[in-house]
């Protein structure tokens, strides 16, 4: 899989990959009347129980407000946009099936203060758009997913998941305690890192 451009992109692309996605960054997407290329920042696809499933995913620093945020989202996920991607990854999975494609559409921001994140997520809803802020991507999917995926080390191109397994390996050094933060993960519905806070604050 190339690098994307920026180490949040790359971050998102990794996570997909680590989840079975076919993973592919600076997807070409549109070429204007003008030639100017339009590119996806990453798309995930794969093929489960016979349907094909399409994670499109753009990075960056959006408008908040809705009026200004539609006409970004219009551009990025046109229909010819997400016409071209299908058939780029039906030829990729060589897939012949004739049902309609799942293609999710997301959001991730880089930044953003906790007001302009509700905003954000209203926003996007309403939009039929899946938001994320960074921070959810990292403590709500990551780490999470990374509780869940065996064999428990990644494969070796994925540098970023692995700094993140080593920040967490770092935090709680024991391995049983380790395990045992997982498990309650599971149980109480909390992100790992919720857990890495609550047991740091008992060692001060």
């Amino acid at each position: 899989m190339p690098y994307a451009q920026t180490w949040s992109e790359e971050l998102v692309a990794e996570w997909l990959q680590l989840k079975g996605y076919l993973v592919e960054v600076g997807v070409l997407a549109e070429i204007g009347k003008r030639g100017g290329r339009r590119e996806a920042d990453i798309v995930g696809a794969r093929v489960k129980d016979g349907k094909l499933e399409i994670v499109h995913v753009e990075v960056g620093n959006w408008p908040i407000k809705f009026d200004a945020l539609q006409k970004r989202i219009d551009k990025k996920f046109s229909c010819n946009v997400r016409s071209n991607i299908q058939n780029h990854f039906r030829t990729k999975l060589n897939f012949k099936g004739n049902a309609k494609p799942d293609y999710q559409r997301w959001l991730v921001s880089t930044y953003l203060s906790e007001k302009n994140k509700q905003e954000m997520r209203r926003s996007a809803k309403e939009l039929g758009i899946k938001y994320y802020s960074l921070e959810e991507i990292l403590t709500k999917e990551i780490l999470n997913t990374r509780q869940l995926t065996e064999p428990r080390t990644p494969p070796s191109p994925l540098w970023l998941i692995h700094l993140v397994d080593a920040f967490v390996n770092s935090l709680i050094p024991d391995t049983r305690r380790r395990k045992k933060l997982e498990e309650y993960a599971k149980k109480d519905d909390k992100t790992i890192l919720e857990l890495i806070r609550e047991e740091l604050r008992k060692k001060k």
